[in-house]
């Protein structure tokens, strides 16, 4: 197993140019659904959309769920989910009252949360999707950020009045210098997400230029990964691939 932070290599599933994804909010591209797979992620997080989108992404899902042939015995959907308020009425009536809760009790639990085998689950596929799709991701979000990064280096040449290209190779430099990469190649890819919903993040390396790609948790608070360091302290060095246990 690769070396590990929440983090971990990601993009959303299906086509990397995004023309074929279909989002609960397009205007945004967030909530991908391009299998049932993502449908069920959209559900997991539905609390994350901001409330102005709700209703269009509640029925973004309901017809994704009828397109994959999906119903409410497929998952759990919670009282604290705001997805549950949308679920139609005739459902309810033949599931059970208001705020029942549904799901294959094998990969979920009654408060939506996943079992050991829908851990397990999630991972395989995370890191069958990682293989296929982690460089590539990479690569195009680097290039995304070649235009800023140039402007970034000039600035950080005047504030350490470098002279020569020895000189980047400073500590401080090069630390500043991979925090300013992550951060950017962050917003290119602030719409991809894996198969089980996780984030596409970057964090940056430690005592070589470059950054690490990772997949973190919805809402995961990046500013507790710096310079490839977790927040409990251990050191993600050189690994191709992180990973929060």
């Amino acid at each position: 197993m690769i070396d590990q932070v929440l983090i971990h290599r990601a993009v959303r599933a299906g086509s990397l140019s995004g023309e074929d994804q279909k989002y609960g909010v397009p205007e945004q591209k967030k909530f991908p659904m391009p299998d049932a797979d993502h449908v069920r992620s959209a559900i997991k997080f539905f609390n994350y959309v901001e409330p102005r989108y709700e209703e269009e992404l509640a029925k973004a899902i309901l017809t994704r769920m009828r397109e994959y042939g999906l119903t409410f015995d497929d998952f759990t959907v919670g009282e604290e989910n705001r997805f549950s308020k949308y679920i139609p009425e005739d459902t309810l009536s033949h599931h059970g009252i208001l705020g029942q809760k549904w799901g294959v009790r094998r990969f979920q639990n009654e408060d939506g949360s996943l079992t050991a085998a829908g851990r397990d689950r999630y991972a395989k596929k995370d890191d069958r999707w990682i293989k296929r799709n982690a460089d590539k991701i990479e690569e195009k979000a680097y290039k995304k950020s070649k235009r800023e990064m140039q402007k970034v280096q000039k600035q950080l040449d005047k504030k350490y009045h470098v002279t020569s290209e020895n000189e980047r190779n400073g500590r401080r430099y090069m630390n500043e210098y991979n925090q300013n990469l992550a951060a950017i190649m962050n917003t290119k890819v602030s719409n991809i997400a894996s198969p089980s919903g996780r984030a596409v993040k970057f964090v940056a390396k430690r005592g070589e230029y470059g950054v690490h790609m990772a997949l973190a948790d919805q809402g995961y608070d990046m500013s507790n990964v710096k310079n490839g360091v977790w927040d409990s302290g251990r050191v993600a060095y050189k690994s191709k691939v992180l990973e929060k246990r």
